[in-house]
Parts: C-alpha cells; sequence; structure tokens
C-alpha cells in the first residue's frame, strides 16, 4: 500500500513539473508573439486587433498568430 501511495505521489510531482515546463513555454511564445506584433510596421489597427486576439482568446489567440499572423507582419 504504502509503495502504491509513494508512487502516486512521484506521478502527481512528474505530472506538476510537466505542467509547469508546459506552462513556461506557452507564456515564452505569447511574450515573443506580443513582441513581434509590436514591434511589426503594420498599421495600429492591425496591431490593436492582434493584442485583442492573444489578450481575449489567449491559447487560440496564439495558435492564430503563428500561423496566420506571422505570414501578414511587414518587417
Amino acid at each position: 500500500m504504502a509503495a502504491i501511495v509513494k508512487s502516486m505521489g512521484e506521478t502527481i510531482v512528474n505530472l506538476g513539473a510537466f505542467v509547469f515546463l508546459v506552462i513556461i513555454v506557452y507564456l515564452v511564445l505569447w511574450v515573443i508573439a506580443l513582441v513581434n506584433i509590436l514591434s511589426s510596421k503594420n498599421e495600429v489597427n492591425w496591431k490593436t486587433l492582434w493584442i485583442l486576439v492573444l489578450v481575449l482568446a489567449p491559447l487560440i489567440g496564439l495558435v492564430l498568430w503563428w500561423f496566420i499572423g506571422s505570414s501578414q507582419r511587414i518587417k
């Protein structure tokens, strides 16, 4: 019984570390997208729209930015 509890505890810790890593990667990608949006030479309306998408729909907005928005970016 003690071995099962110990194994479950280790699994929970490993899961927690994985979730933490996923959150850190997500935040880094989100900040990179935000910096790319703000540093682009696109119009203010374009920047405002993408920032709103990132803020109001964080996960979907980030995916949309990487697949659609980054290709529309004027460097």
